[in-house]
């Protein structure tokens, strides 16, 4: 039991009662009722069935009928015999006298398909339309044969940019500036000449200035060596790194074509034989309807060829000896209803179902088992519709208007274990 309190406790309640699909109770007289039948519902036999066991039992109730004697039993037997005779007559003399008109309004200048050799040619040429549709899919749904990608642009064996006009240029430079350093200091040598200094003086310029540019030359030429060296040795790693890629990507572009190339020929043969099976299916439709005929228009393909089969079944309708099939058939299913109607079933069984209660009628040990079984499926239904009345909520609306504190704590303690019960107070 829960106790809540609100400002408005009629909103509040009926609120909460829609929302716990619950019963609302407003006055005494509703709670009495409410609480007596959940009082009553406590008390039903707890009986809940299985899946195996109730449809067990419904089989059971099924075949359940009264005793009879003796010659009601050899009377409904009989019965079923002549309503079975019955039906038989009047299926043949249908089917019989459908042949007949039908060999008399086909053309005699050539062969009659019966429609129904048509029907299955049709169906046989739809199904196969439509495994060949599925196989086309799947092919279609393999995609592209899978390739490597390579970097665009580039080789296994292309160098870094720049590492050759770097290597070329360098000693280049390098020989300008010795020949601009000499040609300066010899410059210097011939200013000093004129300016009366010693001759010495000047050749000693001359000299060093041979020897930086000597100096410079022999620097250059030896950091050329040295970057062509690096240059080489990296433009190795790069090549057989690259070639390691790419023999990687080779293998698994190789593995991939083969599982390609694998699926795409099981899929191929798929097509060839759904592709093979249709054109078969449509030989055969052709040679039964003639090479213009649509295989999903059959009804038109049937009017076309015997434009009369629409009257067949009219004609057998008028026929006086269908129609006396159908009244004998007729009277025999009347008598079959009346004897049934007096054992308790308006509804009469069919003969099938009848074979199993003629079986059964006059033994006392299925009776009580059918007995039995409805016994138990009646106290099933009674535990549900139970359940269903335990299971709903009760919710009060400001009980202590309309209610004394001992009449409700009375009606409380009444309620069944398990009852829920909300009380809305001011």
């Amino acid at each position: 039991m829960r106790v809540i309190r609100a400002a408005d406790p009629d909103a509040a309640a009926l609120e909460l009662a829609i929302e716990l699909d619950a019963e609302l109770i407003t006055d005494e007289e509703s709670a009495e009722r409410a609480v007596t039948a959940r009082v009553e519902a406590g008390r039903t036999d707890a009986i809940a069935l299985g899946p195996d066991e109730l449809a067990e039992l419904r089989t059971r109730a099924a075949l359940h009928g009264p005793t009879v004697d003796a010659t009601t039993l050899h009377e409904l037997r009989r019965l079923a015999d002549e309503l079975g005779r019955a039906d038989r007559i009047r299926v043949r003399t249908e089917v019989s006298l459908t042949e007949q008109l039908t060999r008399r309004l086909s053309n005699g200048s050539s062969v009659a398909i019966h429609p129904a050799s048509l029907l299955e040619a049709s169906a046989t040429v739809s199904a196969a339309d439509a495994e060949l549709a599925a196989a086309e899919q799947a092919l279609a749904d393999l995609g592209e044969e899978p390739e490597l990608d390579r970097p665009s642009g580039e080789t296994a064996v292309d160098q870094p940019p720049g590492t050759l006009d770097d290597a070329t240029s360098t000693p280049r430079r390098v020989n300008v500036a010795a020949i601009g350093i000499m040609v300066a200091l010899v410059g210097a040598a011939v200013i000093l000449l004129a300016l009366g200094v010693a001759p010495v003086v000047a050749l000693g310029l001359i000299a060093v200035g041979l020897a930086a540019g000597l100096v410079m030359t022999w620097r250059g030429r030896r950091q050329h060596e040295d970057t062509i060296a690096v240059s080489e040795r990296s433009s190795a790693l790069a090549a057989a790194t690259a070639h390691l890629t790419l023999s990687e990507q080779e293998v698994q572009t190789s593995a991939a074509q083969a599982r390609w190339l694998e699926q795409r020929l099981d899929v191929q043969v798929m097509v060839d034989r759904a592709d093979e099976r249709a054109r078969s299916a449509r030989r055969h439709w052709e040679s039964l309807a003639g090479p213009s005929a649509d295989p999903y228009d059959i009804d038109g393909v049937l009017r076309a060829r015997d434009p009369q089969y629409e009257l067949l079944g009219a004609a057998t309708k008028a026929s006086p000896t269908v129609r006396t099939a159908n009244a004998l058939h007729r009277a025999a299913a009347a008598r079959w209803k009346i004897a049934w109607a007096g054992l308790g079933h308006p509804d009469p069984p069919s003969l099938d179902e009848a074979d199993l209660l003629l079986a059964r009628f006059g033994d006392e040990g299925d009776q009580q088992a059918g007995e039995a079984a409805i016994a138990r499926l009646k106290a099933a239904d009674a535990w549900a519709a139970a359940c269903a009345i335990l299971d709903q909520s009760l919710v009060l609306v400001a009980p202590s208007t309309w209610l004394s504190e001992s009449r409700l704590e009375s009606l409380l303690l009444t309620l069944p274990a398990g009852a829920d019960v909300v009380i809305i107070e001011r």
